[in-house]
């Protein structure tokens, strides 16, 4: 992503599945999902990673935290080309990821 960390940004909270309900998940996301999937929550800077995923899906959420805190892209918007793009951009250092490591 070509960006250098700053150590005065504020770093994410990661939690796992197991260590926030799925009641708190759902008050972060807005709207009820039936079970915890990854995420990042911008406006509470925390990742979530169920343990049952795989280092890419945090590759993925980590994309999402530097592309808010470090370039300051907004999630705040509806789908659209803007945030297709975002997204594209983090499934393409996921599968990068996985494929590399």
């Amino acid at each position: 992503m070509g960006i250098e960390i700053i150590n005065t940004v504020p770093k994410p909270i990661i939690l796992t599945d197991e260590q926030i309900t799925l009641s708190k998940y759902n008050r972060y996301l807005g709207w009820n999902s039936v079970k915890v999937h990854p995420y990042y929550f911008s406006k509470h800077n925390i990742i979530v990673i169920p343990k049952n995923c795989g280092l890419d899906s945090l590759a993925h959420e980590l994309v999402h935290y530097y592309q808010f805190m470090y370039r300051h892209d907004t999630f705040d918007i509806d789908y659209g080309a803007y945030t297709e793009c975002l997204e594209m951009e983090a499934v393409a250092i996921e599968r990068w990821f996985k494929f590399k490591y």
